[in-house]
């Protein structure tokens, strides 16, 4: 449809009106519109990682570690097992390498971490030279420290890994019946605790999918996706920050983009 041209009679203001609703009507998918509502789209999850990294830094915000070594010093006097023989015990005499060895106090007593090269974990009693590996009742125990005299509902060994925790596998996952839903895993080669409480295990989840955007692994491709998506947030955050520049351009530059 041909535009014709106002009167010449119209008054400078009806001629101005004319002139701005013209021009939006060419400009409709101009720069201003791209920058506009691509900033809308990008802005969105970039909003939900701003957000959820200030609160992953929020004390208490992450995973309640709650190592099996107490803090109280080792009674060396104690310590009657040397290093060779720990590591001797927990081979069964076998000729086996051992990977790693660390002098830990799990509970109330001085032990050996024993790792041998075929992974196999076993601890030593510093003390009595005694072999003994982790089990339910024992994970049970060591979850239990410092939290008192709390029920345990179940224990349960898991070998994949559960959402929420990312500490070591194998581990022992021990429920507590104490109605604030807590729950502990026990690392089996190391005894270590990872404890939380249900609004820990809420505020990691929510923080988890908000800000490492692990719903994307559950889609097929996993990581073909993840990378796609990333290059394509990548790619709209470069063409946003172009425009904004184009925009910031004095109109002498930039011709009659609006």
């Amino acid at each position: 449809m041909k535009l014709l041209p106002p009167p010449r009679t119209a008054p400078p203001e009806q001629l101005r009106l004319i002139h701005v609703a013209s021009s939006s009507r060419r400009s409709r998918f101009g720069a201003r519109w791209w920058h506009k509502w691509i900033g809308v789209v990008v802005g969105v999850p970039l909003l939900f990682l701003a957000g959820s990294g200030i609160v992953s830094l929020i004390p208490g915000s992450q995973q309640s570690v709650a190592v099996a070594v107490t803090p109280n010093p080792i009674n060396w006097t104690a310590v009657i097992v040397s290093p060779a023989q720990a590591g001797h015990l927990a081979a069964g005499g076998l000729d086996t390498m051992v990977r790693s060895m660390a002098l830990r106090r799990i509970r109330d007593t001085v032990t050996y971490v024993v790792r041998l090269k075929n992974n196999a974990a076993a601890f030593v009693n510093a003390s009595t030279g005694q072999v003994f590996r982790m089990t339910d009742s024992l994970a049970s125990k060591i979850a239990s420290t410092g939290l008192g005299a709390k029920a345990v509902e179940h224990v349960v060994r898991v070998g994949a890994r559960p959402a929420g925790y990312r500490g070591a596998l194998p581990a022992w996952h021990v429920v507590f019946d104490d109605g604030a839903g807590t729950e502990a895993y026990v690392v089996d080669a190391t005894g270590d605790v990872v404890r939380s409480s249900q609004s820990d295990r809420f505020r990691e989840r929510l923080i988890q999918n908000l800000h490492s955007f692990a719903p994307l692994d559950e889609t097929p491709g996993k990581l073909h996706v993840r990378k796609g998506v990333l290059m394509a947030t990548c790619i709209a955050v470069i063409v946003y920050v172009f425009l904004g520049f184009w925009l910031a351009l004095p109109k002498r530059i930039r011709g009659s983009s609006r």
